[in-house]
């Protein structure tokens, strides 16, 4: 992945520093910033797309591998790091990504059958999770700046 990581601190931690006299700063790639305590406009519903990117990026990571499981974890690890996820939302997110794999193994009668043509959209998918991913952390940094109104995040593959 080339996807530029940034740190997520959630509104009552931000909140509970302040009222013990300190600001909360943050890293997206390079930039810092500084974040107020309360809760932005449209935080939880790009927190909601951020985890929707997660689930969606480690399953387009572990498809086409003859044992997903075996991947889960390492990517699962990548997308933490990326998404600056806590234990309880890489947890949620894990949990989503079994069940989805799960579900599909079960609805598939001829895993090879469709693991063929997961296998060629892979280079293209890939360039889709990466804008999706920088338009994700543009829409953090407007709400960390007040220079733009975001809009809720839709994955569309």
């Amino acid at each position: 992945m080339q996807e530029e990581s940034l740190e997520y601190v959630p509104q009552y931690i931000r909140e509970a520093l302040a009222r013990l006299g300190t600001e909360t700063h943050i890293s997206i790639g390079a930039e810092s910033y500084l974040v107020p305590r309360h809760l932005l406009p449209n935080e939880l519903e790009w927190r909601t797309s951020v985890l929707t990117w997660c689930v969606e990026r480690i399953i387009h990571a572990v498809s086409g591998s003859p044992n997903p499981e075996t991947l889960l974890q390492s990517a699962s690890h990548e997308v933490r790091c990326i998404a600056g996820l806590n234990d309880h939302e890489l947890n949620a997110v894990t949990e989503i990504v079994k069940r989805r794999l799960a579900a599909e193994v079960g609805e598939t009668a001829n895993a090879q059958s469709v693991r063929s043509p997961l296998l060629r959209l892979r280079a293209l998918a890939s360039l889709h999770y990466e804008d999706a991913w920088r338009d994700l952390t543009q829409r953090y940094k407007a709400m960390l700046t007040q220079e733009g109104a975001p809009h809720p995040y839709t994955f569309n593959c």
